[in-house]
Order: C-alpha cells, then sequence, then structure tokens
C-alpha cells in the first residue's frame, strides 16, 4: 500500500469513530435517566391558621346557599397564632 492511500484510510477510521462516538453520546444523553427535582416541597408539622370571614358570618342561613353567578361579600382575613409569627402569610 502507499503512504497516501494509508493516509486516507487512516483519515476515514477516524471519521468514522468520530461520528459513531457523537451518536453514541448523544443516544446516551437523550435515553439517560435525571430524576426530577420537586422545587416546592412543603412540610407542614403543626400549623394552625384560622381564616375569619366577617361579612360571611353576618348572613344568615338562607343567604349562605349559593347560586352560580350569585355575588357573595367576602372579606376573608387570616390569623396565626404568636408562636408562629415567624412565617410570612400573603392573601
Amino acid at each position: 500500500m502507499s503512504a497516501k492511500k494509508k493516509r486516507v484510510i487512516s483519515i476515514l477510521v477516524l471519521v468514522i469513530m468520530l461520528i459513531l462516538s457523537s451518536a453514541a453520546g448523544m443516544t446516551l444523553s437523550l435515553l439517560s435517566f435525571t430524576p426530577v427535582r420537586r422545587a416546592n416541597v412543603f412540610t407542614f408539622s403543626d400549623v394552625s391558621i384560622e381564616i375569619i370571614e366577617t361579612e360571611w358570618g353576618k348572613l344568615d342561613d338562607a343567604s349562605k346557599v349559593l347560586d352560580s353567578g350569585q355575588i357573595v361579600p367576602k372579606d376573608p382575613k387570616i390569623k396565626i397564632p404568636v408562636r408562629m409569627s415567624y412565617m410570612p402569610t400573603w392573601m
């Protein structure tokens, strides 16, 4: 074999190896399993929250029967015990 022919064959072998390794890497990256990380995981322990609705409490029992499209006066307030006052609360 001539030197030119050996050089062409070695370049072809290197190109084929590069293509195969790229295809294998892409296949492995697409098929690899990564577990889903959950960012918002909440743990509830000894939490007590009281919701007070002043307007709802003023209504009689007949007015508390709701129909679709009915407008109901609502004024919710959240009460958190003092021992848990370090927790910010938004409504």
